[in-house]
């Protein structure tokens, strides 16, 4: 939350598409430490990435959906936002759920990769090969957005405000 201001600065300068390519690199880049050392401060930290990642995206994405939408579609366009938006958080969860024992029915565990403590489906290869998963699904999901202008850039002819001319205590 205290980052959202320099969130808003960062994509006012570059524009919210790169800010929103850049959040959804650092949302599957945070996946690769708890693949690397699964402890609870890397845990931590892995989540932090992803929390600084996510609210990036909700912040470049209402400036991104005005400049891409004509104004009498807005309404519109952040209504299937948010549904897309809440659904594939929906479906993720249900993935994440799902997906560690279907990794270990489909493809079994590896020599080694059984305790004795754990079922099948909690193991670390389990939960190792969903995120793993998860970090790609954030790739892909790159693939639509690198096709669309960058926010500064959609509508030439608007005037850009410097962020001087922005008095942010009247806000």
């Amino acid at each position: 939350a205290f980052l959202g201001i320099p969130i808003g600065i960062l994509a006012d300068r570059v524009g919210a598409r790169h800010v929103i390519v850049g959040a959804t690199l650092l949302a599957a880049f945070s996946y690769l430490p708890m693949l690397l050392v699964p402890t609870l401060p890397v845990l931590f930290f892995s989540r932090a990435l992803f929390g600084i990642a996510l609210s990036a995206t909700f912040i470049a994405a209402a400036p991104f959906l005005i400049a891409l939408v004509e104004r009498h579609h807005q309404a519109h366009a952040f209504g299937y936002y948010q549904v897309a938006t809440l659904s594939m958080t929906a479906f993720g969860s249900l993935i994440g759920g799902v997906l560690p024992r279907w990794l270990v029915s489909t493809f079994g565990l590896p020599e080694g990769a059984a305790r004795p403590d754990l079922i099948a489906a909690q193991t670390p290869f389990a939960y190792g090969g969903a995120l793993f998963i998860g970090a790609m699904l954030c790739f892909v999901s790159l693939l639509p957005l690198l096709s669309l202008p960058n926010v500064r850039h959609a509508h030439p002819n608007t005037p850009f405000l410097p962020l001087h001319a922005v008095p942010w205590r009247s806000i």
